[in-house]
Formats: structure tokens, C-alpha cells, sequence
């Protein structure tokens, strides 16, 4: 816990320092297209900070087990969820669509399990190359409930499967926008609700 705490408060820092100059460099410019030009990356940033501190604030919820458990329709809440991340997908030409292979409630948090099937939406739209397909499918196995993101994107390299869960943790390379927390956050939701996340290439 100090740990995670420590990483927090360094991850916050670091955009929180950064939009304090950005604000700086804005009051500095003289013309009205310098203003424009250096309100881009101020905008940028303090959506970087807010969805940062939106995922603390859902890692602390789940660690305080303070959600409601229900009877969730899962292929209700996977239509809702496809149809949240169908501008994004739409965006890089992916198709994305959802299978339908069993239909099952689930009693759960339904709040916990939308941050866990939306965190996998949101990685493979995000890191599928543009004109990919990526389906959420639903399925069985035994008394098992099964929820699968299937993508055709690069996948993650064997040795960094495990690690991907960790807080903070990001694969060295990558360009695209993220604190690392999604599947940290994914993977302590799962567990919490009694399941189990996992990644395969």
C-alpha cells in the first residue's frame, strides 16, 4: 500500500507539473494563434490527469468493496458497452461486433464488471492497426461464464504477460496515452467478484 501510494502521488505529480508550465507558456503568448497553438497540448493534458485520477478513484472503490451487487444481464451490458467504444473503433475503420455464443446473468457489482470488459475494449481498439476487427464474445464453459475480447492486434510479448497487471506498469515502447492502471485495476475487480482476468497471444 505505501508503494502504490508513492507510485500515485509520482504519477500525479508528473502531468499536475506539466500542465502548471503548459499554463505558464499560454499566459506568455502574445497573439491569438500562439494561444490557440499552446491550449492543444493544456487541453491534452489535463485529460491525461483526469482519467489518472478517475482510475485511482475506481482502484480505491473496489479495494473498499463498497459496490452493490445485482442480477447483470451480460449481453445487455456488452450491447452498452459495444455501442460506448463503437466512435473509437468506427474511427480507425475496425470492425467491431459482438458474438453472442451463450446468454447468462451474473450476480455481481455491474460496475465492476463494465470497468472489466470495458478496460479489454478500450486496450484493443486502442492497440488494434487500423482496418482490424476486434469481437466481444460471450460463451460457456461448463458452469464457467466466459467473456472474451478476441482483437487481430500486435498481441503483448510473452515475457510481459505477467507484469502487464502490475500498478503503474507500462510495456517500454509504447505510444499510446495510459497510466498503466487499466488491467491492474481489471484484474482486482475480477478477483473481487470471485473471477479471474487473463491474456493470451
Amino acid at each position: 500500500q505505501r508503494r502504490f501510494i508513492a507510485d500515485a502521488a509520482h504519477e500525479l505529480r508528473s502531468p499536475l507539473t506539466a500542465l502548471s508550465v503548459q499554463a505558464q507558456n499560454l499566459r506568455k503568448a502574445d497573439s491569438l494563434d500562439a494561444m490557440r497553438e499552446r491550449f492543444s497540448p493544456l487541453q491534452a493534458g489535463i485529460e491525461r490527469a483526469r482519467q489518472l485520477t478517475e482510475q485511482l478513484l475506481n482502484l480505491a472503490r473496489i479495494q473498499a468493496g463498497s459496490s452493490t451487487e445485482s442480477i447483470v444481464d451480460i449481453p445487455a451490458l456488452a450491447r452498452e458497452l459495444i455501442a460506448d467504444y463503437l466512435p473509437a473503433a468506427e474511427a480507425k475503420g475496425i470492425d467491431l461486433g459482438l458474438d453472442e455464443g451463450a446468454r447468462f446473468s451474473l450476480q455481481a457489482a455491474s460496475e465492476s464488471l463494465r470497468l472489466i470488459i470495458g478496460n479489454a475494449l478500450e486496450n484493443a481498439v486502442e492497440y488494434t492497426l487500423l482496418g482490424g476487427e476486434v469481437t466481444l464474445r460471450l460463451g460457456t464453459d461448463g458452469e464457467m461464464a466466459v467473456i472474451d475480447v478476441v482483437d487481430n492486434g500486435p498481441g503483448i510479448p510473452p515475457d510481459e504477460c505477467g507484469r502487464v497487471f502490475d500498478a503503474f506498469y507500462r510495456i517500454a515502447g509504447t505510444h499510446e496515452p495510459g497510466s498503466g492502471l487499466g488491467l491492474a485495476i481489471a484484474r482486482e475487480a475480477a478477483t473481487r467478484l470471485g473471477g479471474e482476468v487473463s491474456l493470451k497471444n
